[in-house]
Parts: C-alpha cells; sequence; structure tokens
C-alpha cells in the first residue's frame, strides 16, 4: 500500500439547498455554488480526527473472547425511521424525508452533542448511502464526511472513517485509504467498532490485491475472528475472493456454501450484483457454491413443500381401499354399500388426483426458486383462497413483476401465510420474486 495522504479536498451537504459543497482539505468554510450559503465546518486535524486506542492489557485471545459475547446482535433502525424503510430499505418515495431528517439531526447535533441524535443520523446515513452509493458517491461522501464533523461518539467516528477508506479505494486512491485506515483503532473492545476497521481493511487489500491482508483481517475460516452480524456476508466474499485468488478454489467453496447455510443468500447475491461482478469477487467459487447450496436445498424444499402432496395421496389410497371393501362388501351381501363406494372412488380419486398435482408444483417450486430469474414484485392485492393447512390460511398475492428492461407484468402467486405474517404484506410492498424462465407467468417468493 502507498504511504498515507490525506485527502486534497472536503466535502458536506448545504443545509440550505441540499447541494454537494466541496473545498479545501483544511478550509473551515465552504460556499454552495447552488445557493450561495456558507457553511461553517472544523478544521480537518490528525490528532482530533483519530479514534482513541484501546488501551492494551490483555491478550488477543481474550480480546477477541470479549467481542465473541457480543455477537448475534441484529442491527435495527430507531424506531422512528422504520416508517422509511420498504422491505429493509430506504423507500425510493422517502429518499427526500430522509435527506430532511439528515439536516435537522445534523443540525440538532451543531447546537450540542447527542447520542440519540447520533445514533439517528448514522442510520440515515446508512439508508442514504444503500441508496445511492452506485449512483452518486459524491453525495455519499458529503454525507459521510458532513456527519463526521458533528459527532463525537469514538464508534460513529470509527465507522464513519472506515467508510470513507472503502469508498476511495473503489476509486483507486490507495494513499487516501491508508491515511483513512491509519485514523482507526486497531484494537477496540466493541465489536461494532472492531468488525467496522476489519471489513474496511479487508476492503481495501482485497481492490489493492494484498489477499494475506484480507484473511489476516477477517480470517482464514467462518468463524476465525468474531464480525458484527451485518458485516457477515460481505466478509464471506471477501474471504472466499482472497482464497480463491491464492488457489484455493474447494475452499472458497465450501466457505460461501457455509454462509448460503446460514441464511445469507439474498445478501450475498445482492452483495455480487451491485459491486462483487464490478469487482471480479469469486469468479468461479461463488457460482460452484450456488449450484451446489441450490441443489440441495432445492432437495429439501421439495421433501418439504411436497409433504402435503404425499399426505393428500395417502388420504386417497385410503378413501380408495375403504371403496373396495365397500365393493366387495356388496357384492357379497350389502348392496346398499354401493353407493358410498362409489362416491368414495369419486372422492379418492379426486383427492388422489390433487395429491399429484401438490407434488408436481412443489417440485417445480422448488426449482424456480433456486433457478429462476431474479426480479422485484410489488402486491397489488391479495386475498384469502379456501384452503387452510394446519391451522394456516393460503393467500393467494397479485403482484406486478418487474425483470430487468423488460415491461412490468402482472402475475398471481399463491403461499400459506399466518395473518401476522400477511399484515405485512400489504398492497404497495416490494418483495423478492422467482420467475420461471419457461413460463413468466409462474413465480414464487425469494424467501
Amino acid at each position: 500500500m502507498p504511504s498515507p495522504s490525506p485527502p486534497a479536498t472536503r466535502l458536506t451537504l448545504c443545509l440550505s439547498c441540499r447541494s454537494v459543497i466541496e473545498g479545501p482539505w483544511q478550509a473551515t468554510e465552504l460556499l454552495c455554488d447552488g445557493c450561495g450559503a456558507a457553511a461553517i465546518v472544523p478544521p480537518r486535524e490528525e490528532d482530533a480526527l483519530r479514534v482513541p486506542r484501546s488501551r492494551p492489557g490483555s491478550s488477543e485471545a481474550e480480546r477477541r473472547a470479549r467481542l465473541a459475547r457480543q455477537d448475534g446482535q441484529p442491527l435495527l433502525p430507531p424506531e422512528e425511521l422504520r416508517g422509511l424503510l420498504d422491505g429493509g430499505r430506504l423507500a425510493e418515495w422517502k429518499v427526500a424525508e430522509a435527506l430532511e431528517l439528515w439536516v435537522g439531526t445534523h443540525r440538532e447535533l451543531t447546537a450540542a452533542p447527542n447520542p440519540a441524535a447520533e445514533r439517528r443520523l448514522m442510520f440515515l446515513n446508512l439508508m442514504l448511502a444503500n441508496r445511492h452509493g452506485t449512483d452518486d458517491p459524491r453525495l455519499v461522501r458529503a454525507l459521510r464526511e458532513g456527519a463526521l464533523d458533528v459527532v463525537t461518539l469514538s464508534r460513529h467516528r470509527q465507522e464513519l472513517m472506515a467508510d470513507l477508506a472503502r469508498a476511495v479505494a473503489e476509486a483507486r486512491r490507495y494513499a487516501e485509504a491508508s491515511f483513512w485506515l491509519g485514523l482507526l483503532d486497531d484494537r477496540s473492545d466493541d465489536l461494532a467498532v472492531d468488525s467496522a476497521y476489519r471489513y474496511a481493511t479487508a476492503f481495501v487489500a482485497s481492490l489493492h490485491g494484498d489477499q494475506r491482508t484480507v484473511l489476516d483481517a477477517l480470517g482464514e475460516n467462518l468463524t476465525d475472528v468474531p464480525l458484527a452480524d451485518q458485516y457477515d456476508p460481505i466478509a464471506a466474499l471477501l474471504r472466499a475472493d482472497a482464497h480463491e485468488r491464492l488457489g484455493q478454489v474447494d475452499v472458497a467453496t465450501d466457505q460461501l456454501v457455509g454462509a448460503l447455510d446460514a441464511g445469507h443468500q439474498t445478501s450475498l447475491e445482492h452483495i455480487m450484483t451491485e459491486r462483487g461482478r464490478r469487482f471480479g469477487w469469486c469468479p468461479e467459487s461463488f457460482e460452484r457454491a450456488v449450484d451446489r447450496y441450490g441443489a440441495a436445498a432445492a432437495r429439501r424444499l421439495e421433501r418439504s413443500a411436497g409433504a402435503m402432496g404425499r399426505i393428500l395421496i395417502g388420504v386417497a389410497v385410503i378413501e380408495l381401499l375403504t371403496a373396495i371393501g365397500m365393493f366387495v362388501g356388496a357384492a357379497v351381501a350389502e348392496v346398499t354399500l354401493l353407493v358410498p363406494g362409489v362416491i368414495l372412488t369419486v372422492v379418492g380419486l379426486g383427492i388422489g388426483a390433487w395429491g399429484l398435482r401438490s407434488r408436481a408444483n412443489a417440485k417445480r417450486q422448488a426449482r424456480i426458486r433456486f433457478r429462476g430469474r431474479r426480479a422485484t414484485g410489488t402486491i397489488l392485492a391479495l386475498r384469502r383462497t379456501s384452503l387452510t393447512v394446519n391451522g394456516v390460511p393460503q393467500m393467494e398475492l397479485t403482484v406486478e413483476v418487474r425483470a430487468g428492461d423488460a415491461a412490468p407484468y402482472e402475475a398471481k402467486l399463491e403461499m400459506l401465510l399466518r395473518p401476522e405474517a400477511a399484515a405485512g404484506l400489504q398492497p404497495g410492498t416490494t418483495i423478492g420474486v422467482r420467475v420461471d424462465p419457461d413460463d413468466q407467468r409462474f413465480i414464487v417468493p425469494e424467501n
């Protein structure tokens, strides 16, 4: 890596017109080209920016044990921000509202420190970065640097500077990335702080081609180094990519299968779509892992989803055997058994046909869920069908499907949903779906 060098410029967001303001690194007053407003910003001094190092005094093994005890806590947004989300992501129609909240929170923190407001600002940064990270990197950088000007908690400053290190590395400005990394705490006892450092270090090293540093930061295996939950999917990809580039494709594949088994399928595929393929991560191991995991998961899903079909077929066999008994009884002595026997035969054949269709449909769903094309579905309507399984009603969802550049179209899918789950799938909700490549009207939910 090149020697650390601070950026030549600094960015912030104009609180008056929401434009990005750029000025010299050491400037303390920036003028907005859009509206002429002046932004007063604190001086950029390395000592003031640097995150205090955690005090040594214990072994690395003891520190990691303390970090591991903090694992397993999901990253949840503050209650007041949850209305901005749709499907776990900032809704497109809520972006302007999120920016207004960011400006208001920034002003609040400029007036006085407030831990709750800092947490709100950090989540707004995260939401806006996930929405604009690829299409407006200058805005994202301005939001991060603007937040860095007002937050005071070490953990928040660490996370922001780690984000800035990764952003400049994406632009191949490695001297600036080294500068930001050099300001971070590399021995924190706080899992979120330590994870931010490790992820940024591994990300920058990966783009720079230093695979050994990637593995030193993240560990050789999935369980070597404790990481906050939100970093698990991206760490799995970076770690596997390092192994693959070091010639260990089988190790990389095994680790990615483990990450998929841990429930990270959607996150991994989203990261690969957004960044992984752009950076050339895991060119061989990812596809191998998805194929291997998909085949095993499809078999599990087929066994599970086909259970209803097997039950119906079993009921049909019982009905038909009973009917045969009645026919025999009618032939021997009881003519009155003939009519019930005919009825049971018809019912048994109908239930059997229903069971066979259920099994075939389960197999098809299993195949499409892991081989179908990914698309986005917006729920237009939902209604309850007449079927209930183990007390769980079946719902029919009418969905507007959008796949790539193709024109949107309507399709229907049926799924068993408890009332509390159905309450979260109202018209307007966006869900992930998979589309049958041979019949675009046949869709299944992604998860």
